[in-house]
């Protein structure tokens, strides 16, 4: 059974002024502003002071519970309203969501002292779980599902919501992923010696590493084909360890999907790349890449609104959809970078047309998945 997308909304670094922009698959989606380069964030590490770039969204440096759980509602609700679903159903109709922030900015903000939580937040607890508990009473739906798997979140709460479907258990499905700023992460990846220290973000070129980005957006799903319409979904857990991405994991979680796509390998028109910018992560995917479909045009989407993390499933969906009514994939921001090594992402500047796609997402701990997409334009 194929799924349609029926409505997206975006909220993203190159949203026009940070605000939500919601599209059905009927009117069109809208285009997005010149590239902008990432703005920047600093942490204290070690007793030193680093500034280090960052696609910030929101206007608060770090979101509020509260605030979180407003713009999460307005991205539920206005989903809804362009699938043009009726009002209540955002009380029948089953969430899914995925991210790797939880509450942790409500979490840091509450060590200032004078800071105080707004009225009804547990001051207590900061996990996904209680951001599912909030969204249970404040929409009357009993069916919320949350997804932490790190930066596979949300493309494993868009699998698990396609296989609910396919399997009758619903009609219909909204699948929202965010992230917003937090300390913890910030410098976890630092420690870690992931992040870049440039603007320039260029996956798969062995320099710099990812750029971290904020980010929500969310998913209309409903039995039937559409304009898009997800065809083919997998996910596998590799097991040599932690951080370590896997080539011959990522070929067959590829292959799953085509497998589940019921569709051949050349018949993908485009692969939008997990594309991190981690050396070791980038030269994993592109092995796996080069031995199943060595000649499918390449992409990476990381580069326009910065690697969202648990969101990013979602996000880069939302963009991509956008990009595909547009009919072209834009030039990389960096794409001057690229023009001395012979990283395989041609794709960009080309005509996209109707087709398959296939969307990659791996995390930690080996979490891959693989995402098939149909486009008719």
């Amino acid at each position: 059974m194929n799924i349609a997308i029926r409505a997206a909304t975006l909220q993203c670094a190159q949203s026009r002024n940070g605000q939500m922009h919601a599209f059905s698959d009927s009117d069109g989606l809208y285009p997005l502003h010149t590239p902008a380069a990432p703005a920047e964030r600093s942490l204290s590490f070690l007793g030193r002071h680093i500034t280090l770039p960052y696609f910030n969204t929101f206007a608060a440096a770090k979101l509020s519970a509260a605030d979180l759980f407003d713009i999460l509602y307005q991205h539920l609700s206005q989903a809804a309203l362009q699938a043009g679903w009726p009002s209540e159903s955002l009380a029948n109709t089953p969430v899914f969501i995925g991210s790797t922030a939880y509450l942790m900015s409500e979490r840091e903000q509450m060590l200032n002292p004078g800071y105080v939580s707004a009225a009804g937040i547990d001051a207590g607890r900061h996990s996904l779980t209680h951001v599912a508990e909030h969204l249970h009473h404040r929409l009357g739906n009993p069916d919320i599902f949350s997804f932490a798997t790190s930066c596979t979140s949300s493309a494993n709460a868009l699998c698990y919501a396609v296989k609910m479907l396919r399997a009758g258990w619903c009609q219909r499905a909204l699948v929202l992923g965010f992230e917003n700023f937090n300390a913890l992460t910030f410098e976890h990846f630092h420690a870690m010696g992931l992040l870049a220290d440039t603007p320039a973000y260029t996956p798969f070129t062995q320099t710099g590493g990812f750029i971290c980005g904020e980010a929500a957006a969310c998913l209309a799903l409903e039995c039937g084909n559409g304009a898009a319409t997800l065809r083919g979904i997998a996910g596998g857990t590799d097991t040599l360890g932690l951080t370590h991405t896997d080539s011959a994991a990522v070929k067959r979680v590829m292959q799953a999907a085509l497998s589940d796509a019921a569709a051949q390998p050349g018949q993908i028109r485009l692969v939008k790349t997990h594309g991190i910018g981690s050396a070791a992560a980038d030269e994993a995917e592109a092995a796996a890449l080069h031995a199943l479909l060595p000649d499918t045009p390449r992409a990476a989407l990381k580069p326009f609104i910065g690697h969202t993390l648990g969101a990013a499933a979602i996000a880069e969906t939302a963009l991509l959809l956008s990009f595909l009514h547009q009919g072209a994939l834009p030039p990389l921001p960096a794409a001057a970078a690229y023009a001395q090594t012979d990283a395989p992402l041609a794709a960009h500047g080309l005509t996209l047309d109707s087709g398959l796609y296939l969307m990659n997402f791996f995390g930690f701990g080996g979490s891959n998945t693989s995402i098939i997409l149909e486009h008719r334009a």
